[in-house]
Parts: structure tokens; C-alpha cells; sequence
């Protein structure tokens, strides 16, 4: 595709149809560019196939099928919460990572996301347990640690002060502490003598203390049947139970659905014993199982979506067996907040339950009733979910730690979607991914609400799922919850949200499947740029057509008469000539035949690169300063340029640093981004940039809070391009509205 003619290019960089570009042989010697950014580049990598498609960042594409953490082999213990996840390392080290550490739960000092494993703090652990918005470890040395939210005192420190790293609880003493376990909004922990504390909520007796006076801002004892004799403990929303040194089993706190086990819905402030005798013992978010010394797994409570895995949805008020002995004795199990998953003795994995976003690891999104063996391997050692969270992970027998289901954020570095070596084009929006394919096919994957995958319903899909039969889909573009597509026939298709009218069908009805726009014409149609719930597309005439919000007038018609439902074209600053358009969340960028550049819409932050300050808007396209144009990429409130001489250039909002100008001011109009003049595609997502140079290095630059530079997780904000670990060769593409990124390796 290069070193010959480009075609234009939706979702990506926008490129003149008539401008050449000449790379050479070198372009497919990986990483042996010498570029004016070197000391920013990242260690190289090999391995990446031509045509294969890596994402990196929020793609919203949770994983269903289990997916090694990192290439560490010295993993033994793993704890996991709804967005974070923290495991122990041989040696005691602990590390956590995930989104949403917005109250410090990572314990890493700080609130930022962090994609892959950070180490916290330099201490050795052995137990660590994640809750709803805090996390509690207890330390080889016996001290107990807990950080993140302290909503009703659930770090027991005394107070309602959250921490972005590890605090000690020293009540009842600051020594002498053997498990914890954290529920939502309380934790308990046993310690070496026997005894067993709780504090934080208590609303629901959940403390265990024979009362309901909440919160419990420091650790108070359980003392039914007695004050010592406990054995471990798990904690679920609002439930808790614990083991004996004896092998009886209690439980108390909320008792809807019968999760107490104890043949009842009522609440119980104090211990209430479960028949049997029992060995190994996991909560899920409102029901219970547990392990008997023989190896015969028990579950009970609320049974929605097959998490009891008793072959049908309904609760159950004592504990019911799942399967039979004769079908392999259990070792480990672990609940979670709709699903369970557990290891037989035999090394096999199973799981059960709900499986909306892949968390049974079954490399599909259909709920199981009754346990399902996760592959066929027979080295898992055991098994990690939470109360609340869509995802599992599990430790193998080498030490490897693996991870499935909703892993938010997905990765912080390249990852290869799928096996397919064949892909030619990619466009991504909010959480969502679609491509083409080079024999035609149209596929999709992320979230599906809004109709945004154009699969035909709303559900999630979890790996690339083709839309419809058809085999001539050309170039595809995503919106914030659509995508529109052109074909080899050049009809256009648009699909998903449709609320102000953005797929240009003549309505605000949501698209669930991909609908034809008809109107100037059926056919004709060149290229076309999804924005935030506007669209515009060039004609093969160089005509170009706009359609959906125009409230800030970024339909380009010179009024903001919102919204447009149906196709209007541009006539400013005249109706032919068009060769290229790019959207931003409410402005629009194009070029013209001439290679001038034209901008129009929200000029907030100096978007349209007019050189007025922090801009007026503009309801008709208005000329940028200079010329020889060749490709334009926009952002959501930025726009990049790359001009025929090979140089980039970018304004608009800085405030994360994606203008690759060094700093986090904002540009009104075009800056130099670095002396490089070997640019040839550019690609601007919600607040970052990434662009390929011409023997096809990829950069990117601004925010990596969900790692969408692909630059690792060490790295919260780049001001300048820095060189990623990436295939080399073909466009990157992201999306106005995304914080993902994705490139095809030649």
C-alpha cells in the first residue's frame, strides 16, 4: 500500500488521494529508523506478522479466554477486585495494577491507572485481599496493611481518611495477624492466636458482633461461639463467614437469598454455625461455597446466572451439592460477584455462573448453569475473583499467573487480536473496535450497548464477530457509540447510537444493524469520518456531505441548526473540491484538492488552528494558515496536520500533552511537533496522538492513564513522541472519542 498512491483513509490519518510517498526497501527493517526523537525511543521488538492487528490501551474488549500476566513465572498468590488486581510473587513481593484507583487502592502512592504490575513498596507479604474500594495484606513479619477508600472505617485505622499507600492497623496489637479478607464495605481478619476481628460497616451485623452499630472504625473481636478457635475467614457484601480450628463452618451478616447457609433470609448480627464439617471456604458477592474434607464442593444463596453451578438459577438456603464425587474431588474455589470458578485436585480448571464479559474464561459471553472445565490444561494451582468483579485469575503449577474476563484496562502494550494475518483497516471508538479484512469482511468486538458493533443485538462481543455476510466492506470509522463504513460498491453504511440523527438515515432510531444512507445518492460515495454524533463523507465528485449534531455548527452549513438527520452538503468555500475529511468530538477538519486545509465547528482551546486565542466557532469550514496540506488526523479537542515536505504539525488542547510540543499548553494554531520530516500517517485519539514515520516506526505521545501510547504503565503522561514496542509498516488508527490505540504490521 505504500510507496504507491495513497486512498484515502477513514479512522486514521486522512491522506490526499493524489499525494505519493516513496519509503524504500527499509520500511520493513524493523525499528532502524534514525529520527530527531532518540531519546525517547522504547526498546524494539520482532515477532509482529504482516497484516496481524495490535491493539493496545482501552479497547473495551474484555478477554475470554485466560491470558498471561506478564512473563513472570513466580506468582503464588493472586486477589481481585471490579478494576484492580494484586498478586504475590515468590519472595514475598506484591504488585498491583488495574483502572479506577481513583481512592489508592493500588497502594502504589498515587491514584493513576496502572496496566501492568507495579511492585508496592519494597516489603515482603504474605496474604493480600481485595474489596470493593480498599485493600488489606498481611506482611511475613505478621503486621496487617490496608489502603484505598476508608468509607465506615474499613482500613480500621480509626478514622474515614483514605490512603494511596499500605497503613498499619495496630488494634488489638500491631503484631500477630494471620489471614485477612476484604468485603465491600468491612473486613476480618484472624490472627495467629486464633481470634477473629472485623470493623468497618456493620449495617447488616456483618461485624459479627451481635449488634448492627456501624461503622467500626477499628478492629472489634467476634467472640460467638468463641473468642478464639478461628481458623480464616471470607468476606462478601454483606456477609461474612469463617472456618474453625474444628472444621465447623459460620456465617453471618445479611441473609438474603439464604447465602448464610443456615436455612433462612433473616439477618444475623452474631456467628450462626452450617452443618458439617468443611475445609476450604470462598464468598461470592451474595452466595457462599465451600469445600468438604472428602472434596465434595457445596454452594448456596443466590443462584442468578448459575453461580451455585446446580444446573438451574435458583437460590438455594443451605448448602447444595455441586456434582458428585465421582466426578473429581475439589481443591480450591473462589466466588465471585456472579460467577464461581474452582480447581479439581487433578490440576483442571472450571467455572460457572454468569459469563457477560468472558469471566468464565470459555472464549464466549454464554452463561453456564453447572461447572465447565476452562481448556484442557492440568497444571492450575488455584483460582482468584472477588465479590464484585467480572474477571477471574488463576496461578499454574510454573508459577505463571493467568487472567480472564473483564480485565479494564486491557494492556498497556501492543496485543495481537486474534490469529488473522489478513487485516487492511481499523477504526476505534468507545470501547469498541471494527475492521476489515482483505477478503471483504466487516468485524467488530468491545462493548455492544447503542447497537455500536452493527451485529444485530447489544450484547458485548468478546472477540471479532463478522458483521453480516457481506464480503466487500472497503474502510470503516467509529464514532463514540457508531461506525459507518464504505464499500467496494461505494454505498455507505452507518450503525449503533443514532440519537441525533448521525447515521444519516433520515431518523434518531437506534441501528442495530448496518443501514444504507441513500440520500444525495445510493452510490458514489468515497470516504467517510464518524466524530461525536456527526458524521461527514466525501463523494467521488469531491463533493462533501455532513450529518448529525451541528449544535456548535460542525456540520459546516454556517448555521447550528441541530440536528441534521439526513446528508447536507458543504458549499463553503465551494461545493466541489473536496478530497478528505477528519471529525474531533464536535469539530470537523478537510482538505482540499489545492492541499488547503479548512476548519470548522467548536474552536474551544484553539481546535480549528485559526490563531485566535482559544477560538471562536466556526459554522462553515474557514481556511488554516499555510498550504501543501497532505493528511489530517483529529482528536477530540485537538486536530494534526502533515504537510507534503513529510512534516507533522498539531493545536487545539495540550492539557495531557498530545500536541508532542514538550509541554501541556494549548496551541491555537499549527506548532511543529519535534524537526522530523519523515511523517506519513498521524492518528489523534481522546487525549493523545500516535503517528508512523516512514520506514514505519510508530510513536505516540500525551496521556497513557489507560495505556493507550502502548508505552507500559511506568508512563502517565508523554509531551513528546516516544517510539513504541510495535510492529512497523501501516497506519495507526485511533479514534476521537477512544483512549485505545491499534496498528497493522506490514
Amino acid at each position: 500500500m505504500f510507496g504507491k498512491t495513497i486512498r484515502v483513509i477513514a479512522a486514521a490519518a486522512i491522506a490526499v488521494s493524489t499525494a505519493t510517498l516513496s519509503t524504500g526497501s527499509s520500511a520493513r527493517t524493523a525499528f532502524t529508523a534514525s529520527t530527531s526523537n532518540t531519546a525517547n525511543t522504547f526498546t524494539a521488538g520482532t515477532g509482529f506478522a504482516a497484516g496481524t492487528l495490535w491493539t493496545w490501551g482501552d479497547t473495551g474488549d474484555p478477554t475470554p479466554s485466560p491470558r498471561q500476566v506478564g512473563s513472570a513465572a513466580s506468582w503464588t498468590s493472586a486477589a481481585v477486585s471490579g478494576s484492580w488486581t494484586c498478586g504475590i510473587q515468590t519472595g514475598g513481593s506484591l504488585w498491583c495494577w488495574g483502572a479506577d484507583n481513583d481512592q489508592g487502592q493500588l497502594g502504589v502512592g498515587h491514584h493513576n491507572t496502572r496496566s501492568i504490575p507495579t511492585m508496592v513498596g519494597t516489603a515482603t507479604w504474605s496474604q493480600v485481599a481485595a474489596g470493593g474500594t480498599h485493600t488489606c495484606g498481611v506482611r511475613t513479619d505478621t503486621t496487617l496493611w490496608c489502603w484505598g477508600g476508608a468509607d465506615n472505617g474499613k482500613l480500621g485505622l480509626g478514622d474515614t481518611t483514605s490512603y494511596d499507600s499500605p497503613q498499619q492497623v495496630v488494634s488489638p496489637a500491631a503484631t500477630g495477624w494471620a489471614t485477612v479478607s476484604a468485603g465491600d464495605e468491612f473486613t476480618c481478619a484472624t490472627r495467629t492466636d486464633t481470634t477473629l476481628y472485623c470493623f468497618g460497616s456493620n449495617d447488616s451485623g456483618q461485624a459479627g458482633i451481635g449488634n448492627t452499630v456501624t461503622p467500626q472504625l477499628t478492629p472489634v473481636a467476634v467472640s460467638t461461639p468463641s473468642t478464639t478457635g478461628w481458623a480464616t475467614v471470607s468476606s462478601g457484601y454483606q456477609h461474612a463467614c469463617a472456618l474453625r480450628t474444628d472444621s465447623t463452618l459460620y456465617c453471618w451478616g445479611d441473609g438474603g437469598s439464604g447465602r448464610l447457609g443456615v436455612n433462612s433470609t433473616a439477618r444475623f448480627t452474631s456467628p450462626q454455625q452450617v452443618a458439617g464439617t468443611w475445609s476450604v471456604l470462598s464468598l461470592g458477592l451474595n452466595h457462599t461455597c465451600a469445600i468438604k474434607p472428602d472434596g465434595s464442593l457445596w454452594c448456596w444463596g443466590a443462584g442468578g446466572s448459575g453461580r451455585l453451578g446446580l444446573g438451574d438459577t435458583a437460590s438455594r438456603l443451605v448448602p447444595n451439592q455441586v456434582g458428585t464425587i465421582a466426578s473429581g474431588t475439589w481443591r480450591t474455589v473462589a466466588g465471585a460477584s456472579a460467577h464461581t470458578c474452582a480447581t479439581k485436585t487433578d490440576g483442571t480448571q472450571w467455572c460457572w455462573g454468569e459469563n457477560t464479559l468472558g469471566e468464565l474464561g470459555l472464549n464466549d459471553a454464554v452463561n453456564r448453569t453447572s461447572p465447565v472445565q476452562v481448556g484442557t490444561e492440568t497444571t492450575w494451582s488455584t483460582s482468584a475473583t472477588g465479590h464484585s468483579p467480572h474477571q477471574t485469575c488463576s496461578t499454574k503449577s510454573d508459577g505463571t499467573l493467568w487472567c480472564w474476563g473483564d480485565l479494564r484496562p486491557a494492556t498497556a502494550q501492543p496485543s495481537q487480536v486474534g490469529a488473522a494475518s489478513t487485516w487492511r483497516s481499523a477504526a476505534l471508538g468507545n470501547a469498541f473496535t471494527c475492521a476489515t479484512q482483505s477478503n471483504g469482511t466487516l468485524w467488530c468486538w468491545g462493548r455492544g450497548s447503542n447497537g455500536r458493533l452493527g451485529t444485530g443485538d447489544t450484547n458485548p462481543r468478546l472477540v471479532p464477530t463478522q458483521v453480516g455476510p457481506a464480503t466487500t466492506w472497503d474502510r470503516v470509522t467509529a464514532g463514540e457509540y457508531y461506525g459507518c463504513a464504505t464499500r467496494t460498491d461505494t454505498t455507505l453504511w452507518c450503525w449503533g447510537d443514532n440519537s441525533q440523527g448521525n447515521l444519516g438515515i433520515g431518523s434518531t432510531t437506534q441501528q442495530n444493524n448496518p443501514a444504507q444512507i441513500t440520500s444525495p445518492a445510493a452510490t458514489g460515495w468515497a470516504s467517510v469520518s464518524a466524530g461525536d454524533n456527526f458524521t461527514c463523507a466525501t463523494r467521488i465528485d469531491t463533493t462533501l456531505y455532513c450529518f448529525g449534531r451541528n449544535s456548535d455548527g460542525q456540520v459546516g452549513i454556517g448555521s447550528t441548526v441541530s440536528p441534521q438527520t439526513t446528508p447536507v452538503q458543504v458549499t463553503s468555500p465551494s461545493t466541489t473540491g473536496w478530497t478528505a475529511v477528519s471529525l474531533g468530538y464536535r469539530h470537523a477538519c478537510a482538505i482540499r484538492t489545492d492541499q488547503t486545509l479548512y476548519c470548522w465547528g467548536d474552536g474551544h482551546a484553539g481546535r480549528l488552528g485559526l490563531g485566535n486565542g482559544n477560538g471562536n466557532g466556526q459554522p462553515q469550514p474557514t481556511q488554516v494558515p499555510g498550504s501543501t496540506w497532505w493528511a489530517v488526523s483529529l482528536g477530540a479537542d485537538h486536530s494534526c496536520a502533515i504537510k507534503t515536505d513529510g512534516s507533522l504539525w498539531c493545536w487545539g488542547s495540550g492539557s495531557s500533552g498530545q500536541l508532542g510540543a514538550g509541554t501541556t499548553a494549548d496551541q491555537s494554531a499549527p506548532a511543529s511537533v519535534g524537526s522530523a520530516t519523515t511523517w506519513r500517517t498521524v492518528s489523534g485519539g481522546v487525549r493523545h496522538t500516535c503517528a508512523v514515520q516512514s520506514v514505519g516506526t510508530v510513536w505516540c505521545w500525551g496521556s497513557n492513564a489507560l495505556g493507550q501510547l502502548g508505552l507500559g504503565s511506568g508512563i502517565t503522561t508523554q509531551t513528546t513522541p516516544a517510539q513504541v514496542n510495535a510492529p512497523i509498516g501501516r497506519p495507526t488508527f485511533t479514534g476521537p472519542r477512544s483512549n485505545a490505540t491499534a496498528v497493522l504490521s506490514y
